[in-house]
């Protein structure tokens, strides 16, 4: 199954639970603690633009 995202930041952090239920993962599972800490991370930094050195020639066009 898959989920479609609006490819805003706050849809990817909101549906992280759904994501992991899909899934199948236990939420215990120390693979779903590595996806919540990048989830984390993601919620504070938000996508890279073009002015970040390191995404410069990276295409996200189609996460949005």
């Amino acid at each position: 199954m898959s989920m479609v995202f609006d490819g805003t930041e706050k849809s990817y952090v909101e549906r992280l639970p759904e994501f992991l239920e899909t899934r199948g993962e236990d939420p215990s599972c120390w693979v779903a603690d590595i996806r919540r800490e990048a989830i984390s991370g993601f919620s504070n930094l938000g996508f890279p633009s073009v002015s970040d050195e390191e995404w410069r020639f990276t295409n996200l066009s189609a996460l949005g």
